[in-house]
């Protein structure tokens, strides 16, 4: 295997018999792509891509022998700067020598030659190989002339050179007895016409008209045969008169040749059919209870215990076989019923129960063995088979899934406070405060004194001392705040079972009770007590694994908080944020939950009438205070199916 890029100078012959071949070649493929609507679009989206990649329309020097095709398209595009997205599946040898060729061209040649397909996504090409797409033209049974009398059963046909194969289906299914044919006579084409007869003359007259015989076979079904001798009449008509006597008679039990077999049997006693049953085969049979009742029955193709079931069926009899012998009485008798354990491998025997239907625990003794992850049953052998099947039915591998959850919750608040206060308090001031970062400064009397001394004797100016209780405030303070908090909590539960997680905080309020003791002189006593409230971020999922790999989710998200006490002592307020949501996803998929957001805007203030609203004096006369807030709660779940 070999694979050579090269970008010599080819000589000027070379040149020549290169360019007459690739002309040949581009007027054969254009041919072919005006029949092709798959190469034309090829070729379309090729030349329509050479404007925004050059690589398209440069000339190259390829040869290639027993390289894999996708290797080979993989060395082109490394070459001349393409986007190819290559099928792991191209793995068929190339062997060719391009010389100064193109790389559309090539493109085109390997989708024509190597029955490729192209898919343009921008500057992307995907290349995979062509399926054709499948003929969704449902195919529809030419309809025969068959009518059939629904008073006496009468048929009426009209086949003009119908096949066999058409006939014997059409003829089956308007008279529900079953025909088949001998494989020397498939596709041989039958003519008929015949009114109001049977569907034994039918056949005879076919085969009469056709150059075949019929006879009718011991498992109940038409064979239509190729010719033999005349004398073969005879027997053709003993094998029909013999079924009719066979019904008549009352039960017929034929043993097919593969192994299984069919009865017949019309409004007759259940016992003599059960005899009739059991006196073809070579095993032994004990009565418990003879069945009582009559049954009308035809069935083909099934084994002695498959008949047997379904002659019993809805009936208070039935049958146990053990060791190769039946038996047969009712279902309650001590010798008919058995014992099972009934073992899970999946899942709990808890509360499985809650999940049977009624009608499979009717007349069975059921007995939860945790310890065993079993069922005892006790009862009638055939139901505690069927209850069996359904255990087998509900015994599945449960879905695991894993909840990977992201939470992240963002707080960011901003705070201005700013102003001037003046007043007179209860004591002299003492001057302190701070400077920077923001300004929150008190000026007692002396300091605001000094400050006035310092300006008397300058001019006209003279003020006269405040009193010792003055004080000015000045507050000129701004504050910002983020609080970011992630967190990641992993969850796994069952497929339709709830998982949750909660993350809570607990403040306390203090309750006073006071109680008088004694009579004539009572002594008040104080109890204080400490109450407790909480506040959670509570999340609830409940996820069903559905069908081609999605899952369901029934997600609970409920998130609260404390907000300011209206006393010292009083207990917190609290705001409750809830929402409910049923989504689908793909598994491991990551969906974000949003909309738990919360914001608020404060501005207060206080300030002389008047004054206190004037652009830029108003801070001289008056204090504000500005807060903004922004809390939000994003939540990011990903669910992960784990067989």
């Amino acid at each position: 295997m070999s694979l050579i890029v090269s970008t010599y100078q080819p000589h000027l012959k070379n040149i020549f018999f290169s360019l007459i071949l690739l002309g040949c070649t581009m007027w054969q493929m254009t041919a072919q792509a005006q029949t092709n609507p798959r190469l034309t679009a090829i070729r379309v989206g090729l030349e329509s891509l050479e404007i925004d990649v050059p690589g398209l329309s440069e000339t190259t020097e390829l040869s290639v022998s027993g390289v894999p095709l996708g290797e080979f398209l993989r060395a082109l595009a490394k070459s001349h700067e393409l986007n190819l997205s290559i099928d792991a599946e191209l793995k068929e040898p190339v062997t060719n020598n391009f010389s100064n060729v193109k790389v559309a061209d090539i493109l085109y040649f390997l989708a024509e030659d190597y029955n490729l397909d192209y898919q343009f996504t921008g500057n992307i090409i995907k290349i995979s190989r062509f399926e054709p797409p499948a003929d969704t033209t449902a195919y529809a049974p030419k309809q025969l002339s068959i009518a059939a009398d629904s008073t006496n059963g009468m048929l009426t046909v009209n086949f003009k050179r119908d096949s066999i194969e058409l006939v014997t289906r059409q003829l089956a299914e308007t008279t529900g007895e079953n025909i088949v044919y001998a494989p020397e006579l498939s596709g041989k084409l039958l003519t008929l016409y015949l009114q109001n007869a049977t569907l034994d003359k039918v056949l005879e007259q076919l085969c009469f008209s056709n150059q075949m015989r019929v006879e009718y076979a011991t498992d109940s079904v038409y064979r239509l045969l190729p010719p033999e001798p005349k004398n073969d009449q005879n027997t053709r008509n003993q094998s029909i008169s013999s079924r009719k006597r066979r019904m008549s008679s009352g039960v017929t039990f034929v043993n097919n040749e593969d192994t299984t077999y069919t009865l017949l049997a019309e409004n007759q006693p259940l016992n003599q059919i059960v005899k009739a049953v059991f006196s073809e085969l070579d095993v032994n049979l004990f009565y418990y209870a003879e069945p009582q009742g009559n049954l009308t029955v035809e069935t083909t193709g099934k084994n002695v215990d498959e008949i047997l079931r379904q002659i019993f069926f809805g009936t208070q009899y039935t049958f146990r076989k053990v060791d190769g012998n039946y038996y047969i009485g009712e279902r309650i008798q001590e010798g008919m019923r058995a014992t099972e354990r009934l073992h899970l491998q999946y899942r709990s025997i808890e509360k499985v129960r809650e999940y049977i239907p009624a009608g499979l625990l009717k007349d069975l003794e059921v007995v939860e063995f945790p310890e065993l992850n079993s069922l005892i049953v006790s009862g009638s052998y055939p139901q505690i088979q069927e209850l069996g099947a359904y255990f087998k039915e509900i015994d599945q591998p449960v879905p695991v899934i894993q909840i990977e959850v992201i939470i992240i919750d963002y707080n960011r608040s901003h705070d201005i406070s700013a102003g001037i206060e003046m007043g007179l308090g209860e004591s002299p001031a003492k001057s302190g405060g701070k400077i920077n970062p923001g300004v929150d400064y008190t000026l007692g009397a002396q300091t605001i004194n000094q400050i006035i001394s310092s300006f008397n004797g300058f001019g006209s100016l003279n003020m006269g001392p405040v009193t010792p209780n003055f004080y000015i405030g000045l507050r000129a303070l701004e504050t910002n705040g983020i609080i970011k908090t992630r967190s990641t909590p992993r969850l796994a539960t069952l497929n339709g079972h709830e998982a949750n997680i909660s993350i809570g905080r607990t403040e306390y309020y203090a309750v006073e009770q006071q109680t008088l003791q004694g009579v004539q002189n009572p002594i008040p006593i104080i109890t204080r007590n400490y109450n407790s409230v909480q506040a959670d971020f509570s999340l609830k999922i409940k996820p069903f694994v559905s069908g081609e790999g999605q899952v369901t989710l029934e997600i609970e998200v409920q998130q609260s908080d404390f907000t300011g006490r209206i006393a010292p002592d009083a207990p917190p307020g609290q705001q409750t944020r809830k929402f409910n949501t049923i989504i689908r996803v793909l598994n491991e998929d990551m969906i974000l939950i949003g909309g738990l957001e919360e914001k608020s805007k404060e501005e207060t203030g206080s300030g002389l009438p008047w004054l206190s609203r004037v652009p830029v004096i108003k801070w001289l006369f008056s204090s504000r205070n500005k807060v903004k807030s922004d809390n939000r709660l994003n939540i990011f779940i990903k669910p992960t199916i784990i067989k």
